[in-house]
């Protein structure tokens, strides 16, 4: 990519006042070679619910299909009313063909429309930055405390399995009872 020169040598001959001679003369051009932009990244998918306080994924797709590597790509979330491990990852370079997924973890930390900006940056090719960059807006929701939910579980595990110990000691009665007469008829006989 970019201006590449070409040298045109040329050798001919022309008539002066009857005389020929004979000439040569050089041009250079530069002619400029532009290969697409071709790495594409699609738009993340939104979750259909949202909840404040619980962490969800994003995820960007991306797939090299130029000739060439694309170099020092980096991802960022933008935007406030969301908490995030890594605002920024840097993915490195893709070679030509090469494909992945870029994933955001965010926790937004407040309810309502929460507008955010997803930003990849890249040099193409021509070794140009490209940014690309995708404005979402989340939906989040108030958690629904599950006290009333969380108790009954807690008071089962904590009971003791009554039924289950008188079926065993059941099960022991009549086993030592069938013994007892078997032993008492080997005995008599």
């Amino acid at each position: 990519t970019g201006a590449q020169s070409i040298g045109f040598s040329f050798k001919y001959e022309y008539a002066d006042s009857q005389k020929r001679s004979s000439a040569t003369a050089e041009i250079k051009i530069s002619v400029p070679v532009y290969q697409p932009d071709r790495f594409q990244i699609n738009a993340p998918v939104l979750p259909e619910k949202v909840t404040m306080g619980e962490e969800t994924v994003l995820t960007l797709a991306y797939v090299n299909k130029g000739k060439g590597d694309v170099a020092n790509v980096e991802a960022s979330v933008d935007g406030s009313g969301v908490d995030t491990p890594a605002k920024t990852q840097y993915i490195g370079n893709v070679a030509a063909g090469a494909s992945g997924n870029i994933g955001f973890s965010l926790t937004p930390n407040q309810t309502g429309d929460i507008k955010i900006t997803l930003k990849v940056s890249y040099e193409g090719v021509d070794q140009q930055v490209v940014t690309k960059e995708f404005p979402l807006t989340l939906h989040a929701g108030e958690a629904i405390p599950a006290a009333d939910s969380m108790s009954e579980p807690a008071e089962s595990e904590a009971s003791f399995p009554w039924g289950w110990l008188i079926a065993g000691v059941a099960c022991a009665v009549i086993f030592a009872a069938v013994v007892f007469i078997l032993l008492k008829k080997k005995k008599a006989k």
